[in-house]
């Protein structure tokens, strides 16, 4: 079973939701942009990877904000060199141009 994170920043603090496969969200936290905060992103990174088999993915997916979500980048790269994480920061314009070219693609 793959894992996804989602972390929506904000100044001061990062909000997180886990969801698998079929969608189902399993946990959410707000964790304080501290070193008590990065300690227990560390800590819940290493839970999220027992539980995601060998074959499996444990993906990490960031907004761009403006460079408030540096910590947190750094902090996750970090983590990625130690573990199996894969981590991606986007860039919210790009992608919304992507979807709108690949929903309004026409077929001839």
């Amino acid at each position: 079973m793959n894992l996804y994170v989602g972390v929506d920043i904000s100044k001061g603090y990062a909000d997180s939701c886990v969801i698998d496969d079929e969608g189902t969200v399993r946990e959410e936290y707000r964790l304080d942009d501290t070193r008590s905060g990065h300690d227990r992103i560390r800590e819940l990174v290493q839970e999220w990877n027992r539980t995601v088999s060998s074959e499996a993915e444990l993906l990490v997916g960031m907004e761009a904000t403006g460079r408030t979500e540096l910590n947190w980048l750094h902090l996750f790269e970090k983590i990625a060199d130690e573990t199996d994480l894969e981590v991606y920061c986007i860039n919210p314009p790009i992608l919304r141009r992507y979807a709108d070219q690949r929903l309004h693609a026409g077929k001839t």
